[in-house]
């Protein structure tokens, strides 16, 4: 039973990553291709985590208190596949920010609630690993971001529409009912368990790093692939690029445990948003696009480092029933309030310095170690 649980969370990971990795770096391009100008391009970045900003603690708060993640995941995944094909015929910004915010309110909580069952499965067996089974996450992107790039390349932009729907509305909607969810014991009551998180300093620490670290990653993810093709590189180049940053996560991830038996949690996130810190600014004074799959790489490293000690954490502060809340509402900051204002503040960057998102990406991640050092100071993870 438990090996059957971890092959449905594992090819879960694997679809919903995929689906992520064959939109998200191209969005932009197909964006450009409509006509869209820089500052509308942020504009429109700017809805899916202001979307998500309210989807995520909705759809958490609603899988806790009645106790249906399973119809959560399957309803979101099933309703975002769908809608997003509705990107192929819309070219009116208006008409593409309806689809966006349709499509980005069923699909913004697929992840944590995933993140929250996984971490289910791992209290009650602690020989598993967390970051061995979101490692497949990292193996679908790369599938994705390769295939996609070459077929935006040789067919239609349309391609990455398509797959997104098959993966979400076909896979995850049928992995998503066949999920061992661990369920709470008795009424939750929402608003006491949400009292005792918030007051916790180092969860409100977390939510203000997780918001400056979502800035960071908009600023990376929207203007990546169009910083790709300003230095002369092409959509395939985007997808090495993309793959590049998942590639180095797998060995990551892999090595997961034995880093976490050495170095704490608290550390980890230091760490990680130090090396992001670092990754960024080199991005910023790129002069070529060959060398950004490089940088990217470093970047997938330190992802896989910091992900899985973030939904750890706060999957241990989590009050009894409110572990999906818990984690929704920290994803909410990171893509959702975080990657609003970074998508805003980058798109007009963009248009007055193509290297200043990167650099003030940079700045973000690391004010983000600085906050959250500060606010777990007397904390031990």
């Amino acid at each position: 039973m438990l090996q059957r649980a971890l092959w449905v969370a594992r090819f879960y990971y694997m679809a919903y990553f995929a689906a992520l990795g064959a939109i998200v770096p191209f969005f932009n391009v197909y964006l450009q291709q409509r006509g869209m100008s820089g500052p509308q391009i942020g504009l429109i970045a700017s809805f899916p985590p202001f979307v998500g900003l309210v989807a995520n603690p909705f759809w958490g708060l609603v899988a806790d208190r009645w106790q249906v993640h399973r119809r959560v995941l399957a309803t979101c995944a099933l309703v975002a596949g769908v809608a997003s094909v509705g990107f192929i015929w819309v070219n009116q910004l208006w008409s593409i920010l309806i689809v966006i915010c349709v499509v980005n309110f069923f699909r913004a909580p697929i992840s944590s609630i995933l993140d929250t069952t996984v971490m289910g499965i791992i209290a009650a067996n602690p020989n598993v690993d967390y970051a061995r089974q979101r490692v497949f996450g990292s193996f679908g992107w790369i599938m994705a971001s390769l295939s996609v790039g070459y077929m935006v390349g040789n067919i239609s932009i349309n391609t990455i529409f398509v797959l997104h729907a098959v993966l979400l509305a076909l896979v995850c909607a049928l992995l998503s009912m066949r999920l061992p969810v661990q369920r709470s014991g008795g009424r939750v009551d929402l608003r006491a368990g949400l009292r005792t998180l918030l007051k916790l300093p180092a969860y409100r620490g977390l939510l203000i790093m997780m918001m400056l670290f979502g800035a960071a990653s908009s600023a990376n993810l929207n203007f990546g692939a169009l910083n790709i093709l300003r230095l002369g590189g092409t959509a395939a180049l985007i997808g090495y690029a993309n793959a590049a940053s998942a590639v180095l996560e797998i060995p990551t991830m892999f090595l997961n445990e034995r880093w976490s038996r050495r170095v704490s949690r608290r550390a980890t996130i230091i760490i990680a948003l130090l090396g992001f810190f670092v990754t960024l600014g080199m991005v910023g004074t790129a002069t070529s696009p060959t060398i950004i799959p490089f940088y990217l790489a470093l970047f997938g490293i330190f992802f896989a480092l910091m992900w899985p000690a973030v939904v750890a954490y706060v999957y241990t502060m989590a009050p009894e029933g409110l572990t999906a809340s818990a984690q929704t509402i920290a994803q909410a900051a990171h893509g959702g309030l975080g990657w609003a204002l970074g998508s805003v503040l980058s798109g007009f960057l963009w248009a007055w310095q193509p290297a200043a998102p990167f650099f003030a990406a940079a700045a973000m991640a690391l004010l983000g170690a600085g906050v959250f050092a500060y606010s777990t100071r007397s904390k031990t993870a």
